[in-house]
C-alpha cells in the first residue's frame, strides 16, 4: 500500500494520546486509516435501502456512522511517542481518490463492501508502506481492504439481520466513496477530531 502525505486535507487537531504528546507510556493498539465522504447518489442510496431493511434496533446498534466510514491501512501495537512519528515520506498523488466499491464481502461476522480491482490498485499505489516512517509492518493486502457498513458490536440477531440486508441488496449498485485524508488514531477510541491525527508529511 502507500504513502499518503497531506494530499486528503487540511491540518486536523489531535489529543495527547494519539499525538504522542502527554508523556510516556505502554503500547496501545492503533488504527491507520483512509478516512471517505458521504458518497455518490448511489451509495446514499445503497445506505438508505440498508436502513430501510434493517432491523431497526440493530441498525441503531450497528450502522457505521457516514463521520467513521475508512479503510484500515494498518493497525499494530506502538507507544503513543511511536504514533507520533507516523508521517509521509513524500506525497505524490490527486487531492483525493475516487474509489469505486464493489459487492459486499462474504464474511459473516460484518456487513463490508470489497472494492473494485481498479480502486484496489489505485489505493495501492497511492499508500505505499516504503513512502511512509513509523510504520513497522507491511499495510492491509488488497483483498482485505473493505468499508465497514455494519459491525455486531455484541448485538443479539446482527448477523441475521446483516444476512437480511446483503441478500436484499445484492443487485443494488454500491456507487463510490472519496478518500478525504489519512489519520492515526487508538482502536476503540472515538472517530472524532479529538482523538485522530492527519498523518502528512514529515
Amino acid at each position: 500500500m502507500a504513502t499518503m502525505g497531506s494530499p486528503f486535507g487540511a491540518v486536523m487537531g489531535a489529543n495527547k494520546q494519539a499525538s504522542g504528546g502527554g508523556g510516556g507510556g505502554g503500547k496501545k493498539k492503533y488504527v491507520l486509516a483512509l478516512l471517505v465522504d458521504g458518497g455518490d447518489d448511489a451509495f446514499r442510496g445503497l445506505m438508505e435501502s440498508c436502513e430501510a431493511i434493517c432491523d431497526a434496533r440493530v441498525h441503531d446498534s450497528c450502522f457505521q456512522w457516514p463521520s467513521s466510514r475508512h479503510f484500515t491501512l494498518w493497525e499494530g501495537s506502538m507507544t503513543p511517542e511511536e504514533s507520533a512519528c507516523v508521517r509521509f515520506k513524500a506525497f505524490q498523488a490527486p487531492p483525493c481518490l475516487n474509489l469505486k466499491l464493489d459487492t459486499w464481502k462474504s464474511w459473516s461476522g460484518a456487513l463490508c463492501l470489497g472494492l473494485a480491482k481498479a480502486s484496489e490498485n489505485k489505493m495501492c499505489a497511492a499508500i505505499q508502506l516504503e513512502m511512509m516512517e513509523g510504520i513497522p509492518s507491511k499495510l492491509t493486502s488488497e483483498s482485505q481492504l473493505h468499508l465497514s457498513i455494519y459491525r455486531p458490536r455484541g448485538t443479539s440477531g446482527a448477523r441475521e439481520a446483516f444476512l437480511d440486508v446483503r441478500k436484499a441488496t445484492s443487485a443494488t449498485e454500491a456507487g463510490s466513496v472519496r478518500g478525504t485524508r489519512v489519520i492515526i488514531k487508538v482502536a476503540g477510541e472515538e472517530w472524532d477530531e479529538a482523538h485522530m491525527r492527519e498523518v502528512q508529511e514529515g
